[in-house]
């Protein structure tokens, strides 16, 4: 029973070698480039396809030609030998073409990846910093919107009493407001006249206005308008090249480096982190200074500055003055706020 064996794999390579190998027997010149073609085949044969390196494999091929280039003269006056050479560099060129494409491609799908694994960061991240700022500005905005229109922290807003038998019509708009007074006081001259229903639509805006609504400190503030740049920054984060598809596989070409969505989030951290974290800071560092709930500490640096540049009459609205209020209690710190803010830091350091 007769046997057929497979062709070789790389057919190319293994006539080329076998043409050289034979001419170095009779010709010793061609016995470095007949070792180079053997190592050249023997990295092939033990490794399969998917763990070929190009440069591993370019590496040998550029020493196979540099030791050809050498014997030029000689292949050329062998056509037999001629043919193999144009085969084998023909084959080989293919081989690091198709390798090249496979690792372009893996790098390709590791990088959509990437930047799909990171917009959705980005995308709970940003909903988050949004959210978070908008419960903690939005207070601030309805009140202040409360307040434009005319609720104040006592009631509606009053202006000047309108002149004996004044009919509206006849003064401008801008008068008529000066004497109605402001929206607010409008609407409940027009509307509810002296009775304002509890419960009505204009109590609730009356109630908030006059402290039913909590609005948060400045740093408070600051922070949450820090918080929602930062989640519609991260939100407004597109790659519009991140769709991989098989026909355009290898020419694929990324627009915005993957990293940039995490040095976002870092700054998002950073920036909304350090802005909750400031009330404490700044008490912090008044403390280290001397200046106290009780005032200056003896001996300390805040002693030793009211003593110099003060002495026993400290002007109010003084930068000393300024600092002893603050450290007084001037400035809010909140433990949940100084908690979350450290977390945000320390979580965008270590991202």
């Amino acid at each position: 029973m007769s046997s057929t064996s497979s062709p070789p794999e790389y057919p190319g390579l293994t006539k080329y070698r076998r043409l050289v190998h034979a001419k170095a027997k009779d010709d010793s010149g061609y016995n470095q480039l007949s070792t180079l073609l053997s190592q050249l085949k023997s990295y092939l044969t033990a490794n399969n396809r998917d763990s070929l390196q190009v440069d591993a494999l370019r590496e040998r091929f550029i020493a196979v030609l540099t030791e050809a280039k050498q014997l030029k003269d000689g292949i050329e006056a062998d056509q037999s030998l001629k043919d193999a050479d144009s085969c084998f560099r023909a084959e080989m060129v293919t081989l690091l073409g198709k390798i090249k494409l496979r690792d372009d491609e893996a790098k390709a799908r590791a990088e959509a990846e990437e930047r799909n694994r990171n917009q959705w960061i980005a995308t709970i991240a940003g909903g988050a910093l949004l959210t978070i700022g908008a419960v903690v500005v939005g207070p601030a905005l309805a009140v202040g919107a409360l307040n434009l229109i005319g609720f104040g922290s006592a009631g509606p807003v009053a202006g000047e009493n309108l002149p004996p038998n004044a009919e509206l019509g006849r003064y401008d708009l801008r008068l008529t407001f000066d004497f109605i007074g402001s929206i607010a006081a409008g609407i409940q001259s027009a509307v509810y006249g002296g009775a304002v229903t509890s419960g009505s639509i204009f109590a609730l805006c009356q109630s908030a206005a006059m402290g039913g609504i909590a609005v948060g400190s400045a740093a408070e503030i600051a922070a949450g308008v820090a918080a929602l740049g930062a989640g519609a920054g991260l939100l407004a984060y597109r790659n519009p090249n991140q769709t991989l598809s098989s026909t355009h596989l290898y020419s694929y070409t990324p627009v915005q480096s993957p990293t940039n969505t995490m040095s976002l989030l870092r700054t998002a951290l950073i920036v909304g982190g350090g802005a909750a974290l400031a009330p404490a800071a700044a008490v912090g560092g008044l403390g280290l200074l001397g200046f106290s709930a009780a005032g200056p500490v003896a001996g300390s640096v805040a002693a030793w500055i009211q003593a110099t540049f003060y002495g026993g009459a400290v002007g109010s609205g003084s930068l000393l003055a300024m600092a002893q209020s603050a450290a007084m209690g001037g400035i809010a710190v909140s433990t949940t706020q100084t908690v979350g803010g450290a977390v945000g830091v320390l979580a965008a350091a270590f991202s």
